[in-house]
């Protein structure tokens, strides 16, 4: 015989022919197999629908390494390391210091090195998924191939039963069941016709209380009637009576009379009945015993194929527990999941505001670094028209002491003031000369500064826009990425309400199954 596993897995089914073979179950002796082919029958359109109503997604593409990881870059060693004025700009303002050390970028890296491992191990999860769904798929087209082998069986067993047997055993069973239905009609119809018989038995008992009670009431009358009345009177008043009331006695008696014919034709036609239902049941017996005997055999193979049936129910029971421990194991992960979610939009949003305190603290820097660029070129300006001053003077003092040179040979006979005061005139001219010298120096020195700071200013423009740009990438990949994990989520969600509703439908497969084997063990007994 046929192993049925998928009679393990059967599903609640309202169908009305199975019902209805339900109910006639015990009343048939060949109905096991019969029962057998309608169950199996019944429960593998359900599983057919059920298992092409589920649809296995394709999986999304594997998710790419992290482009960050591998081209990312410290913010430290390109801004404040490359700039060492900024320690000078920053000495007296910790907290700028501190906003810029906190976003060096090592705590993003190793978060988003953490992201993309849990992003690879999602995806491993949801293909252990998919693969579990494939294989309750499996599991469920496995046994609607074992339900439609055992259809066939079980079609195979009734063709056989059916082939050798005639027409009579089932022209009989249905003339007894015609004649057991107009047998308990007939039941029915005496039982109301005995019901009407004891009210009108009743009515007449009552009927002949009131007759004897307005009889003796108008003898009475009539006897003080008598003795009012002469003789004549009395005598047609008794007639008269005599005459009334032997007409209603015989109304009674042919009432009766009628209701005890009918009685005895009801009697007679139940007890014909009987006798037949009697004879046929006889025949019935005589006939039916070998066929008792082979449905015997037939149902010890059928208790064979249960125990087979309860095995494979236990392995089923045993695989549907280990789900739900995986489906536990599923939520505590889920959760943690969310949790991790949670955090990394709290560390983004985070992240967002330190990057918005960076570019402030970057803004406030170059506001100073343009102020103290002013107040470098004012100098500057200044110190140039001090030169130009200067160059002026020194060409003055130039003339004047080539005009003194020659007229040096003209003074060489003058006085001693003369020639004192022309060396005053020439040691001024010397102090004027070095002046000018550290003017120059000064001067060269502030351009130097000038175009340093410029430079410095540059390129912190530069580092700024860079580190804009590298954190509306890494804002950018957070976001994908947060998508992508949702989208996940939900792809993962679908899958886990497919494997529950799955899981469901098999036990409620189970259920159904193990009421079904009470019934045929019942059967059996």
């Amino acid at each position: 015989m046929a192993n049925p596993p998928g009679a393990a897995t059967s599903a609640h089914i309202t169908d009305p022919g199975v019902q209805i073979k339900d109910m006639m179950s015990g009343d048939h002796p060949d109905s096991v197999a019969e029962y057998s082919l309608y169950r199996c029958s019944a429960l593998s359109d359900p599983l057919s629908k059920m298992r092409k109503g589920i649809t296995v997604e394709e999986l999304p593409e594997h998710p790419l390494p992290c482009r960050l990881l591998s081209e990312f870059k410290c913010l430290d060693r390109r801004t404040v390391s490359a700039h060492p004025f900024l320690k000078d700009s920053t000495e007296n303002r910790p907290g700028v210091l501190s906003k810029i050390n906190a976003a060096n970028g090592y705590g993003v890296w190793a978060e988003l090195a953490n992201m993309d491992q849990e992003r690879r191990a999602y995806y491993h999860r949801l293909c252990q998924l998919r693969s579990q769904l494939c294989e309750s798929l499996n599991v469920a087209r496995q046994v609607e191939n074992s339900l439609e082998n055992d259809i066939s069986f079980y079609i195979g067993v009734l063709q056989g039963q059916h082939k050798d047997q005639e027409a009579l055993p089932v022209m009989g069973s249905k003339f007894s069941q015609a004649l057991t239905a107009h047998l308990d009609s007939l039941e029915s119809a005496l039982h109301q016709k005995t019901t009407m018989l004891e009210a009108q038995d009743r009515q007449f008992h009552e009927m002949d209380k009131k007759i004897q009670k307005l009889t003796q009431q108008a003898v009475h009358s009539k006897n003080k009637a008598f003795e009012a009345a002469g003789e004549q009177v009395r005598t047609i008043q008794t007639i008269e009576l005599v005459t009334q009331l032997e007409n209603e006695l015989r109304e009674s008696h042919e009432r009766v009379t009628l209701m005890q014919k009918e009685l005895d034709e009801v009697r007679i036609e139940k007890n014909s009945a009987e006798v037949a239902l009697r004879n046929i049941h006889e025949r019935l017996r005589t006939q039916g015993f070998q066929k008792l005997n082979q449905e015997l055999a037939q149902a010890r193979r059928d208790q064979h194929s249960l125990q087979i049936t309860r095995e494979h129910k236990n392995e089923l029971f045993r695989e549907v527990k280990m789900l739900k421990e995986e489906k536990g194991k599923q939520y505590e992960e889920l959760f943690r999941v969310k949790q991790k979610l949670l955090e990394t939009e709290r560390f983004s949003n985070s992240q967002q505001v330190e990057s918005e305190k960076m570019q402030k603290a970057m803004q406030e820097n170059n506001d100073v670094l343009s102020r103290r660029a002013e107040r470098l070129e004012g100098e500057l300006a200044e110190a140039r028209r001090c030169s130009d001053a200067h160059l002026a003077l020194l060409n003055k003092m130039q003339e004047e002491k080539a005009q003194q040179s020659r007229g040096a040979s003209q003074r060489e006979n003058e006085s001693d003031p003369k020639t004192t005061a022309r060396d005053y005139n020439q040691e001024q001219l010397s102090e004027l000369e070095l002046e000018n010298n550290v003017l120059l120096r000064q001067l060269a020195y502030s351009r130097e500064s000038l175009n340093a700071e410029k430079e410095k200013r540059s390129q912190l423009e530069n580092d700024l826009q860079q580190t804009r740009s590298l954190l509306q990438q890494k804002e950018d990949e957070v976001i994908a990425w947060i998508n992508q994990s949702r989208q996940w989520n939900t792809a993962r969600a679908a899958m886990e309400k497919e494997i529950q509703n799955l899981m469901d439908k098999l036990s409620m497969l189970l259920q159904n199954n193990q009421s079904e084997e009470m019934e045929v063990s019942q059967d059996n007994s």
